[in-house]
């Protein structure tokens, strides 16, 4: 199950066994440690903006690929990043 791709929208996407996290971004900046980090990712160049125009960037997906963190931002909220891991083609028929 974690050799799928995740799909974080904007044409984007991540392996799914190389998520760390996904925060929301609404209550991410609420913590002085989390503030303290994303500030040291945007200055290390870690944080990966979305690819198109967003209206709002509602969650924050950390990952870890080959040693290295990245930051994703995306329009997706929480939940729906966790139902696109649980079930990433809704409505496809599942072989019995």
């Amino acid at each position: 199950m974690r050799n799928r791709i995740l799909d974080l929208g904007e044409n984007e996407s991540v392996w799914l066994r190389d998520v760390v996290c996904v925060l929301d971004a609404d209550t991410a900046t609420v913590s002085a440690v989390t503030r303290d980090f994303l500030k040291k990712a945007k200055e290390k160049g870690q944080i990966r903006e979305p690819k198109g125009p967003v209206k709002m960037v509602n969650s924050l997906v950390l990952t870890n690929a080959f040693g290295k963190d990245r930051l994703y931002q995306s329009s997706y909220t929480v939940s729906r990043i966790e139902k696109n891991a649980r079930d990433p083609f809704p409505g496809m028929k599942k072989n019995a």
